[in-house]
């Protein structure tokens, strides 16, 4: 069986009491349902093909929600607004509203719940981005929960949530924008170039978080974000190079490599090339940083949870301003050769 939110709401003991508004909105999807089985048969009859495979290429589109009117309101100690999409296959999200965006028709109906209840709750049973920035302008909002793809048991798992029978632990495993031009293949994807044959893949590792990261723009809501019933905070915590190796490789390097400058301080961490003079700014005050890398940390943090003494040792290539001395290929050819070096005469000096 499939268990609806509405029908986990009413197992776990809450009382529906939009039954007519439900009811309303039941009739024009079961009528809407019909058509469209309709089209699929007229569709395949002209055309020799299966219903089933034009249905891929045809997904059904739910009917517009029934306007939520006066007589809808009724004595209640929570309203719950239900905002769903299609996250079947077969056709490409648009950015339209009614798709990514919301329609007027739900920002109508939401403005008006908010109006007429003190205590209200929008949640997203879409398993894809839609665009959130109108619904976080409504301030009667006190909520909003991305119930996502909760399989055939969904119903029971968002009333145990709501309940707090259950900590809604899930982080977000994309990254919300603010605008849909912030995503970097927005202009180019499926229709948006005119192009639905071929569709070519260029965020190169600048995909997902990384891109904002990297270029300093601030999503609406961040790759991992996710609230609980929970008070909890962040910590930095740092992990510290054995000493005896610091020295022996500030000795090693300025023995083979005596034209550079060695300097020794805090390395920090992060999944992201930096580029950009508010993440560098940030960095240094924040974090007190002397320079930046992306593998270092992963191997220091399991260095140090298993007892071994460890050195992260970083050739600079540049200041994040512009300012190289020389291309990065140039550079990474120079510095594999110091670094055999220093290596080299390090490793003789632990033995």
């Amino acid at each position: 069986k499939t268990v609806s939110i509405a029908r986990g709401l009413e197992e776990a003991g809450f009382e529906i009491v939009t039954e007519d508004w439900l009811d309303r909105y039941d009739r024009d999807l079961e009528e809407a349902q019909k058509t469209y089985l309709k089209k699929l048969k007229d569709m395949s009859d002209e055309t020799g093909e299966p219903s089933v495979i034009l249905g891929f290429k045809h997904p059904f589109q739910e009917p517009e929600q029934p306007i939520v009117e006066e007589t809808d309101i009724k004595e209640a100690d929570a309203a719950i607004y239900v905002l769903a999409r299609n996250s079947g296959e077969g056709k490409d999200r648009r950015a339209e509203k009614g798709d990514y965006y919301l329609s007027d028709r739900e920002l109508q109906n939401i403005r008006f719940m908010t109006e007429n209840y003190s205590n209200c709750v929008v949640l997203l049973n879409t398993g894809g981005v839609i665009d959130l920035t109108e619904l976080r302008k409504i301030s009667g909002v006190q909520a909003i929960l991305l119930t996502g793809q909760t399989g055939n048991m969904g119903g029971h798992a968002v009333a145990d949530v709501l309940m707090a029978k259950t900590v809604p632990s899930g982080k977000l495993t994309d990254t919300w924008a603010r605008s849909y031009d912030d995503y970097p293949s927005s202009r180019t994807f499926s229709y948006r170039d005119d192009n639905l044959d071929d569709e070519y893949y260029s965020d190169g590792i600048y995909v997902g978080y990384r891109y904002f990261d990297t270029f300093g723009i601030m999503p609406l809501y961040c790759f991992g974000y996710g609230k609980g019933y929970t008070d909890f905070s962040l910590v930095t915590k740092e992990v510290t190079a054995d000493e005896k190796l610091v020295n022996l490789a500030v000795e090693s390097c300025k023995k083979v490599n005596p034209d550079l400058t060695v300097r020794t301080g805090r390395v920090v961490s992060g999944d992201q090339f930096i580029s950009s003079d508010d993440v560098k700014k940030r960095l240094i005050e924040v974090f007190h940083g002397d320079c930046a890398e992306m593998e270092g940390a992963s191997i220091a943090h399991g260095a140090y949870l298993n007892k071994i003494p460890f050195i992260v040792i970083r050739a600079i290539s540049d200041k994040a301003d512009g300012s190289a001395e020389m291309d990065y290929t140039a550079f990474e050819h120079e510095a594999a050769k110091h670094s055999a070096r220093l290596v080299e005469d390090l490793v003789q000096k632990i033995q």
